[in-house]
This record gives structure tokens, C-alpha cells and sequence, in this order.
């Protein structure tokens, strides 16, 4: 069973490009990582030497999304530290503003406003992963059998101004859906205008998201159930340095994913269940989903 998202691995020049992150995430630092509210982040320091930002539009996991009640402090603070944003914070008309920014090695995080939560949540909080694909309803369909949730969308988005000014493409066109998975959402993009990136496996040295990490149970028994639902290329299931188990693979698109089990180390400061609020996402849509428009984001009508 996967409980959740338990790592968020991003490979970068140097590990302190997400200092500013972590410090609006009110995280602890743990050697190239931090531990934050629901997920851990971990930094693979070493990425090529590159000035160009990767694109939303590319191929793969493309960015994970920091969201916070009020981000126009966070939009200031992170443009500060070298974070290069398509453009300010902006609406679609309903209640909540968006924008996307590279990190200096190239990796995108998206801020996103969320109005709707109590004023005492002052710090941000990762709210979903999102793929690039081709193939929507396939990619979507697997983690929706990987992780024994509904998927919830496949709508489609028509060109307009505001989401030309967010993703910074002229008339963009796509289709999106996700599903959730615990402590957060995967979220999928299939671009129509301009189409999906192909992108060929990236070289190791490479900027971007290095792989997502889930958190399962049962992995003593073997990793069958992972290869019957699709997973590719799975490794030998390892026993790490803590007690954990530990299996890799990929998805239908080649992205690596990963799987980490803690039934044989219990109370495990790796596991979710020890962070300060794994289930905050939860409980926030269930708040959102109370609320009448605008507050609450119509996603159907965009």
C-alpha cells in the first residue's frame, strides 16, 4: 500500500539553492535535505553548469508546488535569492494567483496562493508533484493503480492571456488531471500548444527532478505487487544502512520513482508519520472544498 510521497529528490549545482525553500517551508536542515511539515526534500548537489531553466512543458517530473496563504512575501524573498520567475504572481479569475520560477540550476517550483486557510498558517507547505507527458490518461492511470486512488480530471485548459503570462508560451493548450496520493497531490500536464517535450534519459550530471519517492508497506514480501502495476525496471529490493527497505523503478514515462518501507524500523524519523503534519494537504482540501467560488479554484471551468 503507498502511503504517501515520502521524498522529493532534486538534483542541483549546490544544495543551498534551496535554502530560501526550506527557510519558507520552516524546515529542518538534514545534511543535503530538509525535513519539512509534510515531505522531505533532498538536494543531489552537482548538476551541470547550466543558465538555461528547464521548461513546464518538458517531458518528466517538472516541478513540485509551494503553497501559502499569503506568497507575495515568499514571490519576493525567493526572486531574491535567484529564483527566475516567468512572470509576478497571477489569476485565472478565481481567487488564487500562480507563478512559476526556475532555481539558478534550472529546476522549476510553482508558488500558489491559498486564501482560504486559517491567517496562522504563515509558513508555505508543498502541495503537489507535477508530470509533463505525452500521454495523460496513461501516465495518470498508472499512478491512480500504483497508489489505489481516483483520478479526478483530464480537463481541458484553453489558450488565454493569464496562462500565457504563467507558463510564459504564447496561446498554451493542455489537459490536466490529478490524483491524490496522502500527504499531497500528483498533479499531470499533457501540452497540446506547444506539444509535450520529448526528452531523452538525462545525461547524471543533469539539472532536475532526480526521482519521487514513495512510502509503501510490504515490501518484505518482494516488489510483485509494484511490478503488476506497471512499474519498470525494478531493482533488487535492498535493505539500507536505518533498517528501511528500499526499490527503485520507473514509471510508464521513464521518470524514476522510488519505493521505501519502514514496517521493520517502526518510529522511523525517515517515515511520514514523523513529520510534524503529513496530512495537511487533506485536511486543507477538505477546507477548500467547503467554500463557494472564488475562494474555492474551479478547475472545471478554466
Amino acid at each position: 500500500m503507498i502511503r504517501g510521497i515520502s521524498q522529493i529528490g532534486v538534483r542541483v549545482r549546490h544544495a543551498g539553492e534551496l535554502a530560501a525553500v526550506g527557510r519558507w517551508l520552516a524546515a529542518e536542515a538534514d545534511g543535503a535535505g530538509w525535513r519539512a511539515a509534510n515531505v522531505h526534500l533532498v538536494a543531489s548537489e552537482g548538476a551541470g553548469d547550466t543558465d538555461a531553466a528547464l521548461k513546464p512543458h518538458e517531458q518528466g517530473i517538472t516541478h513540485f508546488c509551494l503553497q501559502a496563504r499569503d506568497p507575495w512575501p515568499m514571490f519576493d524573498e525567493l526572486a531574491a535569492a535567484g529564483m527566475r520567475f516567468t512572470a509576478p504572481l497571477t489569476t485565472l479569475g478565481n481567487g488564487t494567483h500562480y507563478a512559476y520560477g526556475a532555481l539558478p540550476s534550472g529546476p522549476i517550483i510553482e508558488i500558489e496562493s491559498a486564501t482560504f486557510v486559517p491567517e496562522a498558517m504563515s509558513n508555505a507547505w508543498v502541495a503537489h508533484v507535477a508530470f509533463a507527458t505525452p500521454d495523460l490518461r496513461r501516465l495518470s492511470a498508472f499512478y491512480a493503480g500504483l497508489t489505489g486512488r481516483g483520478f479526478t480530471g483530464g480537463f481541458s485548459v484553453p489558450p488565454r492571456a493569464e496562462n500565457a503570462i504563467i507558463t510564459g508560451y504564447d496561446d498554451p493548450a493542455m489537459r490536466v488531471g490529478w490524483v491524490p496520493c496522502g500527504n499531497m497531490m500528483l498533479e499531470f500536464w499533457q501540452y497540446a500548444s506547444p506539444p509535450t517535450l520529448p526528452r531523452a534519459d538525462p545525461a547524471a550530471d543533469a539539472p532536475g527532478y532526480a526521482a519521487l519517492v514513495f512510502e509503501t508497506t510490504g515490501l518484505g514480501q518482494g516488489a510483485e505487487a509494484l511490478a503488476a502495476a506497471g512499474v519498470a525496471d525494478l531493482s533488487p529490493v535492498r535493505r539500507e544502512d536505518d533498517g528501511a527497505l528500499y526499490v527503485e523503478g520507473r514509471d510508464p514515462d521513464g521518470n524514476a520513482i522510488g519505493f521505501v518501507c519502514f514496517d521493520d524500523v517502526p518510529g522511523s524519523p525517515r517515515a511520514l508519520a514523523a513529520l510534524d503534519d503529513p496530512w495537511l494537504m487533506p485536511r486543507l482540501g477538505a477546507l477548500r472544498a467547503t467554500l463557494s467560488p472564488p475562494h474555492y479554484r474551479p478547475e472545471m471551468t478554466w
